[in-house]
């Protein structure tokens, strides 16, 4: 598989789920994960304003792998937004 098709397989999506678990074992265990389905999860991306605090991005990422096409959200979110979703993976990375 080459490199660039790693950030858009199903095994990349499983891992960046499992880092924000982690992230949130560590730093957020009095977080409370919304549980609500949303129609548009391109929506609740904007509406979350993951770029104010790299905890709503992960906060986003666990509601979204709840979702139902959640994969398929995932590219079309990373696709929409690539700079913004950069950014979010720069600061996770961080902690």
């Amino acid at each position: 598989m080459f490199r660039c098709d790693y950030w858009s397989s199903r095994e990349y999506w499983s891992r960046l789920g499992e880092r924000c678990e982690q992230i949130v074992n560590k730093y957020g265990k009095d977080i409370v994960l919304p549980t609500e389905p949303h129609n548009d999860p391109l929506e609740v991306f904007k509406d979350t304003d993951v770029h104010k605090n790299v905890f709503r991005f992960v906060v986003f990422i666990l509601w979204l792998k709840r979702q139902p096409n959640s994969f398929e959200w995932f590219l079309t979110i990373r696709e929409r937004y690539p700079d913004l979703w950069r950014q979010c993976l720069y600061r996770m990375a961080t902690l």
